[in-house]
């Protein structure tokens, strides 16, 4: 649970990451440390498919602001990744400037699952799905204050969630101008609002 005889190794820094082998798939550190993530730390798993740091409470350690107060900034990753979970942590911003050969979950092609529940303090008015990734099938932002983004021609989208979204002045429509958000999402199978203030006209089903 994050616990080192080496004060230096409590974190997610260097000294941990580098001990972890570089050849990993699949990665999963939640609650076993505490504060913020370097934002590009993950580039030496240039194979990774998976990466889950969701938080699974009962007293262990969750990823917050440390080291900027206020500020814990979503890690990047490979574009490698098809399983980005970072749920029910108190990340706060997407990265605008990954590191070469990184991207964030804004400009990943590669990303299939993605599940941001819980995240409440993470606020970003311009997130989106990049316009590339054409394997998305489930998205999460239930309890974040994300907007609905725009997932027009998201053909592999099963399922969409975002139950309590708290409205901070984000888009929260079903539409962008006159077009539905999940217009020719030919294999969506759930869409879940439940809590969420959404506004704007219904679309006509």
């Amino acid at each position: 649970r994050g616990i080192s005889e080496n004060s230096n190794e409590r974190i997610v820094n260097e000294a941990v990451i580098n001990k972890i082998p570089a050849e990993v798939t699949s990665l999963s550190l939640g609650g076993t440390f505490g504060g913020d993530i370097p934002k590009d730390i993950l580039d030496r798993f240039e194979n990774l498919t998976s990466l889950n740091l969701q938080y699974p409470g009962g007293g262990s350690k969750q990823f917050a602001a440390a080291t900027n107060p206020g500020v814990c900034t979503c890690p990047n990753v490979r574009n490698t990744v098809t399983n980005y979970n970072i749920s029910n942590n108190a990340f706060t911003s997407f990265d605008s400037s990954p590191g070469p050969d990184m991207v964030s979950v804004k400009t990943s092609t590669a990303i299939v699952n993605l599940n941001l529940r819980g995240c409440g303090l993470l606020t970003d008015n311009t997130f989106s799905i990049a316009g590339g990734n054409n394997s998305i099938q489930d998205i999460d932002i239930t309890f974040t204050r994300l907007p609905i983004p725009d997932l027009n021609g998201k053909q592999s989208l099963v399922r969409f969630q975002g139950i309590n979204i708290s409205n901070f002045g984000q888009d929260l429509t079903f539409f962008t101008g006159n077009t539905y958000k999940f217009d020719n999402c030919n294999a969506l199978q759930s869409i879940q609002l439940q809590g969420t203030a959404m506004s704007g006209a219904l679309p006509q089903f």
